[in-house]
């Protein structure tokens, strides 16, 4: 390993997320842009044309999901071939594949393949939680690995940018469960994401470590799925573009289904994105995974932290209590 992707890895693993500067080539990215702004322009004509109202969307593009702050567009495989590219660099580059294998210990496959715009509504942070973000502090599956790519630059906060609490990666379970920091709450009293000092005290205790993914063209960011993330604000209205790659070792299950790609896609991929494509009947094994065994062992360590239990306990009498209301 490099001393670069050295000290990367070592960020990473104490940071759960790490930003690589300048790694990717503009005029690649630039067109990567240009191809997936077709496919943007492609399925809001056909919404349009067909007036399709609803925020989830099978057509031209693909599968696509529309809301006021975001539009999203899922399984990119072979349908911009300039992002398959940057794609398979990232996989090949002696940096980028060096950082990836101290993270799995070996090969990966991938399991989303998706670009978020960011359409430039006004996007506010919810008034209600001590510490709210437009999407909440969560995490999606343990052992995930998250490439975000910046096909536009997202270079302040308050653009919408990927949020996350640095070091949280080693906390001991996931704030959308456990925790009462701001909407949605289903199913829960509304009150309760403003009584709640347990989790005001954690979100004070977190508070300082919160920061976004912000990169220019070029730069793209690795993230542990573990770190509590969700999305900045948009007061600046701004609008971007950003691809997000998901990712496991090769060897662990997915935590859902995961269709294999036709052959028809396959064979339109380069040699390493087509390896990495879904795969969900790759062989399960316990192979050694060093930076997320690691992780699973703090978690542990900080599952008897005193305030992380008390705002957990905290959730639960608040579910409890909405549930008999």
């Amino acid at each position: 390993m490099s001393e670069r992707a050295r000290e990367l890895a070592s960020t990473l693993r104490a940071d759960g997320f790490v930003m690589v500067r300048g790694a990717l080539p503009v005029d690649e990215l630039d067109q990567a842009r240009r191809e997936v702004e077709s496919l943007y322009a492609a399925d809001l004509e056909e919404r349009r044309a067909r007036g399709i109202a609803e925020a989830h969307h099978e057509g031209v593009a693909g599968h696509s999901i529309l809301t006021a702050p975001t539009h999203l567009l899922l399984d990119l495989y072979a349908k911009s071939p300039a992002l398959d590219r940057i794609a398979e660099r990232i996989l090949t580059d002696p940096v980028s594949s060096a950082i990836l294998a101290e993270l799995v210990g070996g090969d990966i496959k991938l399991r989303g393949f998706n670009c978020t715009r960011i359409t430039g509504t006004y996007d506010p942070r919810p008034a209600a939680g001590p510490a709210s973000n437009p999407h909440q502090w969560h995490r999606d599956s343990y052992g995930e690995i998250g490439i975000g790519v910046f096909l536009t630059d997202f270079a302040e906060p308050n653009q919408g940018s990927t949020a996350f609490l640095r070091g949280s990666h080693v906390y001991p379970y996931c704030p959308r469960q456990s925790c009462l920091f701001g909407p949605p709450y289903p199913g829960g009293n509304p009150i309760f994401l403003r009584l709640n000092p347990f989790n005001r005290m954690l979100a004070r205790k977190v508070a300082a470590q919160a920061t976004g993914a912000y990169g220019r063209r070029g730069d793209f960011y690795i993230f542990i799925n573990d770190t509590w993330h969700g999305r900045e604000p948009n007061l600046a209205r701004h609008a971007g573009l950003r691809v997000m790659i998901g990712a496991f070792a090769a060897e662990v299950p997915y935590p859902d289904d995961v269709a294999e790609l036709p052959q028809e896609v396959l064979s339109k991929l380069p040699p390493a994105l087509r390896r990495a494509a879904p795969q969900p009947r790759a062989p399960v094994s316990a192979r050694p995974k060093p930076i997320l065994d690691e992780m699973a062992a703090k978690q542990r360590d900080l599952a008897s932290d005193a305030l992380f239990r008390l705002a957990r306990w905290e959730r639960r009498i608040a579910d409890r209590l909405s549930r008999l209301a």
